[in-house]
């Protein structure tokens, strides 16, 4: 995560099965495709699963960059980063300080707004 070095970045956790997800991971994705030339970097976290199912699912969605799979939670994200159900998306600002969480896309919007348009 720390690889990215844009002033925002939003940590997606995520199951590639979990049925919210998948509508909000193509919504999350054009929120990103709107904003990434601004200032928003994007982080997913699949929290569950079969890697090679994963893999299929960052490829059919377009999560090209910057994920990890981490069912064992082996990273310690789970520290930093609650999750109680998927999908979660969380906000750093440019000092990686947590500014929103448990949003969803409609809101993230605005949470850019106000973070990269200054």
């Amino acid at each position: 995560i720390y690889d990215l070095k844009t002033p925002v970045i939003v940590v997606y956790i995520f199951s590639y099965d979990c049925e919210n997800c998948q509508k909000e991971t193509p919504k999350l994705m054009n929120v990103y495709n709107l904003w990434k030339d601004k200032g928003m970097g994007l982080f997913t976290i699949g929290i569950d699963g079969e890697k090679e199912k994963w893999k299929a699912y960052l490829q059919k969605n377009g999560l090209s960059r910057f994920n990890i799979f981490d069912p064992k939670n082996e990273t310690g994200f789970r520290l930093k980063y609650h999750v109680d159900v998927t999908p979660e998306i969380y906000v750093l600002n440019k000092d990686r300080k947590i500014i929103a969480s448990n949003i969803g896309s409609e809101a993230l919007q605005e949470i850019l707004k106000k973070e990269l348009i200054k």
